[in-house]
């Protein structure tokens, strides 16, 4: 029971509601895809989208993630629409391996994989 505060209910397990950290990774590729497709600024959507599934803060680290994996694809990126595309597929597989690596695309893999991780824990123990 959730007694802190004067509130007496179980508490509610978030895991169960938000995203997985590949599923905010995936939808947020898409919609930075969508926005720049449009030519309308990225990180104030990024926000939006992140702002209802809880870490609004990472957009600015995706926005900066994305960018420098499109320049890295030298392309710009393909996103899926009812299945993954292969560059959503290849970032995740990067954000799973980014260890210890020291090119910019890699400094943003491993410090969006560190934020997404320190999320998780805030939800375990908040």
């Amino acid at each position: 029971m959730a007694e802190e505060a004067g509130v007496i209910h179980p508490a509610i397990d978030l895991s169960s509601v938000r995203p997985s950290a590949e599923a905010l990774t995936t939808a947020a590729l898409r919609c930075w895809a969508r926005a720049r497709g449009t030519g309308v600024a990225a990180v104030p959507r990024l926000h939006r989208l992140l702002a209802t599934s809880g870490p609004s803060m990472l957009a600015p680290a995706l926005d900066s993630l994305l960018q420098l994996f499109q320049t890295r694809l030298g392309r710009p990126l393909v996103a899926g629409v009812t299945a993954m595309s292969e560059d959503e597929m290849l970032l995740l597989d990067l954000l799973a391996r980014a260890d210890g690596i020291a090119t910019p695309l890699d400094s943003a893999l491993c410090s969006l994989r560190a934020m997404l991780r320190e999320e998780r824990e805030s939800l375990a123990t908040g």
